[in-house]
């Protein structure tokens, strides 16, 4: 984190974007929905270790009781017919009930962790806030709350890691236990990830000065300045639009307003150093577009401008667009994802004052 106040400094009038609600404000609230949501998980997860604990273990046939010397006979869609023995499905009925009593467990513990760490994060966040809260800074540019998404992702992972434990531990009483372990398993493996990608990330809030902008992300401050900030779109009639800064991660901004207002003021900022670059003849990073003297750097496929007649935009079925350059012969050399392009404005304007690379016609 960078020690640099730029608090005493005013931001461009048209950054101040206002916000009816004081960002520190967001910060400081504890995400109850989502507790609230992991802590009926949690109850869940322990109504279904009671239940199952005292339950009786009954040997079945389908719905029917079975007595000790009779045979079961299943046929399964997939599976086929099997033939189970009384004493094969008591301990099928046992390692079912066993299979419950675990996943009650993993459900109850799973929750608790989820709500841990929501609780660690709304510290962090508060953390944060305590330290910018002394600061004469724009009330907001731009703040985000944690997202639905984080928790919804985080009851698909209780529910897949959980599902899957009791596949897993069922699966030691069927006929087939290596195969049903393994779908047990690769469940769990699923859950674990989506709980990953689920963890609570806390708020994000970006303050823009006249010489540095400000992000918070994942309760950690950076200071960044102008000239490294990225701004990404994927154009089309509702684009996703991003901001981002050299090593850090994109964030998506659901503000279009403020999105365009620091599309602006990367675009002035960046300009002198581009111009600076090409003159010396060093690499300009558009990411999926790189620049070097007379060479262009295609999403790593090297193309000479003088090669390229021109840019097409194009969209997918998914309504993605993307930049094919194609050369004089009217093929394609390549395509480039809108997405994959940071800061397209100045690069778009490089490749058509420099090498005379513009939009085709018709």
């Amino acid at each position: 984190m960078s020690t640099q106040q730029p608090g005493a400094q005013q931001p461009p009038s048209d950054v101040n974007a206002a916000n009816p609600e004081n960002p520190m404000d967001v910060f400081r609230r504890l995400p109850i929905a989502s507790v609230v949501v992991f802590g009926l998980v949690a109850v869940a997860g322990i109504v279904m270790f009671v239940i199952n604990l005292g339950r009786e273990v009954v040997a079945k046939c389908g719905s029917d009781v079975m007595t000790a010397g009779e045979m079961c006979t299943i046929r399964g869609r997939r599976s086929g017919t099997s033939t189970w023995t009384y004493p094969e499905r008591l301990n099928y009925a046992e390692w079912t009930k066993t299979s419950l009593i675990v996943a009650g467990i993993v459900l109850f513990a799973l929750a608790v962790i989820m709500i841990a760490l929501l609780i660690h994060r709304w510290r962090r966040d508060i953390a944060v806030a305590e330290t910018l809260a002394g600061e004469q800074a724009p009330l907001t540019s731009y703040v985000k709350a944690t997202g639905l998404g984080s928790g919804f992702l985080g009851l698909v992972g209780c529910g897949l890691a959980t599902v899957g434990t009791a596949v897993a531990v069922q699966g030691f009483g069927s006929k087939a236990p290596a195969f049903n372990v393994g779908i047990g398993v690769v469940m769990i493996v699923a859950g674990i990830a989506s709980l990953y990608m689920g963890r609570p990330k806390g708020c994000t809030l970006v303050w823009a000065y006249p010489s540095v902008v400000r992000i918070v992300t994942r309760s950690t401050i950076h200071d960044v300045q102008w000239q490294d900030m990225h701004y990404i779109s994927s154009l089309g009639n509702e684009p996703a639009v991003l901001l981002s800064w050299v090593g850090g991660k994109d964030l998506g901004i659901e503000d279009k307003e403020f999105f365009a207002t620091m599309r602006r003021h990367i675009n002035g900022a960046i300009q002198p150093g581009v111009q600076q670059k090409l003159a010396e003849g060093a690499e300009v990073d558009f990411r999926a577009i790189r620049i070097t003297g007379d060479q262009l750097n295609l999403s790593g496929k090297k193309v000479a401008p003088a090669d390229v007649a021109g840019i097409r935009m194009t969209q997918d079925k998914d309504k993605k667009v993307s930049f094919e350059f194609r050369n004089h012969q009217g093929r394609a050399v390549a395509s480039i994802p809108a997405l994959e392009v940071v800061n397209m404005d100045v690069a778009l304007e490089v490749l058509a004052k420099r090498y005379n690379i513009g939009f085709l016609q018709g």
